[in-house]
C-alpha cells in the first residue's frame, strides 16, 4: 500500500487518510452496505474530502485526476472507492 501513497503528488497527500479509514470498497454492493451503516459525520468527512478534491483538481487542471485515474486503474488498492 505504501508504494501507491508513494506515487501521490504532493497535492493529494490528503488522500491517505481517509482511503486508509474509508477506502477499503471494491464492489457495489460493500459501498452500499458502508453507506448503510454509516453516520452523518462519516458523510460529512467523505462530503469535505469530494469538494476538496473537486477543487483542487479544477485548479491544477487535469494533471491531477490523471495521476490519480492512474493508479486507480492501475492497481486494485485502497483508493479503488476514490
Amino acid at each position: 500500500m505504501m508504494d501507491v501513497y508513494a506515487k501521490l503528488p504532493d497535492e493529494l497527500k490528503y488522500l491517505i487518510e481517509p482511503a486508509e479509514k474509508f477506502g477499503n470498497y471494491s464492489s457495489e454492493i460493500q459501498i452500499a452496505e458502508f453507506l448503510d451503516r454509516a453516520v452523518e459525520s462519516d458523510l460529512a468527512e467523505l462530503s469535505a474530502i469530494a469538494e476538496r478534491y473537486r477543487v483542487k483538481g479544477r485548479n491544477s487542471g487535469r494533471q491531477t485526476y490523471s495521476i490519480l485515474g492512474q493508479g486507480l486503474t492501475t492497481t486494485n488498492d485502497c483508493f479503488h472507492g476514490f
